[in-house]
């Protein structure tokens, strides 16, 4: 005999058998039509049944009633029945010792499915397109003029800045960063330093007050009790109101600048239209194990081509949400950092443009990270990403 399926159905085979039927549906389609004018129809399930079943809701009918109806040959029966559910209109040709589930499919049916093929398509499309941008980015990248417009200012009236260290449980790597700003090459007298400690449970608060206590001219620590909306955006719009200065610089706690970064991210405010400003991120982990590797092409391709490309190209550049900087003004006159936002860089990158401000980056401003060291914390963190993301795009 001729064995449609199986004996035994495995879930990659039931898995395969319903990407065939939505893949090679549109080429399926109306194939069973008969003269007399039959529904289209497609295979729809398939499982494995005993070879004697029965039921009371089926109505009597024989293969060949089948075949003759569908225009399809089922092959030599062995049990030669059939029957079908008068009100979901599914045939079950029963062939010992296998069952094959088959319905006719109304216009409405067909319809559906075949928008999902289209919206299938969109998106495959919509990879196609990010992929020729990211080939036209690397040709830029290697090929092109590359544009550092504020670089070469080394000597300049440097302008009054605050810097905002959001600090969420962050005993670990706190003082490196403290540190690293209090050795920056920048005027003392001009430069605070306000790190937002957002409800930690850990030793994060005395060591921000202890460290105020030091340099208090330089340090103002906020705190952020138990109770406050959780959240960077929520810290950041917290700690905004208590900004004198027009220049905001931010960076992660895990994060250290060079001594002469905070000139090179504060240079391109002497611009007036610049509203935000992005540097590069640079993995500082890279060689503890495979993830760590893949992160750091990961940063090199967004930073090193991307980022830069699109400054290149005098596109949009994106303000990353660290080793950057907003213009107080330009921040406030677009409402602040929205407090429910889970990825603030982009929303704040959107609401700029559309504000009228330019975004710029440079590759030459390096910071050092560490990036996530397991696959968990990563997936956590792409989530985040993805969600806040999705958030701007459909908000904007």
């Amino acid at each position: 005999m001729i064995r449609f399926l199986p004996d035994s159905l495995s879930p990659r085979y039931l898995a395969a058998a319903a990407l065939a039927t939505v893949l090679f549906l549109p080429v399926v389609g109306g194939l069973g039509a008969t003269p007399g004018g039959a529904e289209e129809r497609t295979i729809s399930n398939v499982t494995a049944a005993g070879p004697n079943p029965s039921s009371s809701s089926y109505s009597d009918a024989t293969a060949a009633d089948l075949e003759r109806r569908t225009g399809t040959y089922f092959g030599p029966a062995v049990s030669n029945r059939a029957a079908q559910d008068p009100a979901s209109g599914v045939f079950i040709v029963y062939r010992d010792p296998v069952v094959l589930v088959t319905r006719f499919r109304g216009p409405e049916q067909t319809l559906a499915v075949r928008l999902a093929l289209l919206v299938l398509l969109f998106i495959v499309l919509v990879i196609c397109m990010y992929a020729i941008r990211h080939y036209l980015f690397t040709h830029n990248r290697l090929f092109g003029k590359q544009r550092h417009p504020y670089v070469p200012i080394e000597e300049a009236d440097w302008p009054h800045i605050t810097v905002l260290v959001p600090c969420h449980n962050e005993e670990a790597v706190v003082e490196h960063i403290l540190d690293a700003l209090l050795a920056a090459d920048y005027p003392p007298e001009r430069m605070r330093i306000v790190p937002v400690n957002d409800r930690s449970t850990d030793r994060t608060a005395e060591i921000l007050d202890r460290y105020a206590s030091a340099h208090p001219d330089r340090i103002q620590p906020v705190h952020r009790e138990n109770g406050a909306k959780p959240g960077k955006s929520a810290a950041l719009q917290d700690a905004l109101p208590l900004v004198s200065d027009d220049i905001i610089l931010v960076f992660d706690a895990d994060y250290v600048p060079g001594p002469d970064l905070i000139k090179k991210l504060s240079a391109p405010f002497l611009d007036p239209e610049v509203g935000a400003v992005m540097g590069r991120v640079v993995p500082l982990n890279t060689p503890t194990n495979l993830l760590t590797r893949m992160l750091d092409l990961e940063r090199a391709a967004g930073y090193q081509v991307d980022q830069q490309a699109r400054m290149n190209l005098q596109v949009v550049a994106q303000y990353g949400g660290t080793v950057g900087g907003v213009r107080v003004s330009a921040l406030r006159a677009v409402g602040g950092w929205r407090e429910d936002s889970l990825a603030e860089d982009t929303d704040i990158t959107f609401r700029l443009v559309l504000g009228g401000w330019k975004i710029a980056y440079s590759n030459r401003y390096e910071c050092y990270e560490e990036v996530p060291e397991s696959w968990p914390a990563r997936i956590r963190q792409i989530g985040r990403w993805a969600q806040g993301h999705t958030d701007a795009a459909i908000r904007y």
